[in-house]
């Protein structure tokens, strides 16, 4: 069982419920789902949440389209994690971050391809940046998993899931994944009111259908409006410690 598990939550520090923010006719989170939904690979797409009151109406609301939800730990996300993987049966876990509405089902099938051809323990297209942030994906075997969830102590390696796994190649099957070309200037991201603004815009001037949209589409909107760059160069990512 191949199973993509969201993270999701309410709570962001620098654009809180950005998540339900519409985009288009619909939420980001069902925005997201729906182009993951189109990954031919996967077997099931699961949406887990924090189990506190706070994020009761995310919850109320990722009912709607999908069917496969789990709620668990806000800060031990490695936690619920594992909680989302035993409880749908995964044997192959995906990890994606919900704010990141152009997601490329295409790639991530790339991925899986790649993952089942290699049989690494762990694999990710960011290990050589050069996508886009925003289309960032993880792929690890339930076996990792485990063994990170059982060994992982530090506040960081809780919080984001995987650093136990990439930060210890001693231990773990670590390979890399990555298409031809170089776009990791570009941030496609949801964090901050300037992304929000770049993501509205590029996704009004798409010349396709959002939900056919690939990155070749997004790139052609990049291209024909180049100060678009501009909107969100000054954001800086997060560190693991922040």
């Amino acid at each position: 069982m191949k199973v993509a598990i969201i993270q999701a939550r309410t709570g962001s520090t620098r654009l809180p419920g950005k998540v339900l923010k519409t985009l288009g006719a619909e939420s980001v989170i069902s925005q997201l789902y729906h182009r993951i939904k189109q990954c031919r690979f996967l077997d099931d797409i699961v949406i887990a949440m924090p189990e506190g009151a706070e994020d009761d109406a995310l919850a109320k609301h990722v009912a709607n389209f999908c069917p496969s939800t789990a709620r668990g730990s806000e800060k031990d996300v490695l936690d619920r994690y594992m909680t989302a993987a035993d409880q749908f049966g995964a044997q192959t876990v995906v990890r994606i971050t919900s704010d990141c509405p152009f997601f490329d089902p295409d790639i991530l099938d790339q991925m899986l391809e790649a993952f089942d051809h290699d049989g690494p323990d762990y694999m990710s297209n960011t290990i050589d940046p050069h996508l886009p942030r925003g289309l960032d994906a993880e792929v690890f075997t339930m076996d990792a998993l485990r063994r990170a969830h059982n060994s992982a102590t530090a506040p960081h390696e809780r919080e984001h899931v995987t650093p136990y796994i990439y930060q210890h190649p001693e231990l773990f099957s670590v390979k890399g994944f990555r298409i031809d070309g170089s776009w990791s200037d570009l941030r496609w991201t949801l964090d901050t009111e300037q992304d929000w603004t770049l993501i509205q815009r590029m996704y009004d001037l798409l010349e396709v259908p959002y939900q056919d949209a690939r990155l070749p589409d997004f790139l052609a909107v990049i291209k024909a409006h180049p100060e678009l760059r501009e909107i969100n160069a000054s954001v800086k990512q997060k560190t693991l410690d922040e």
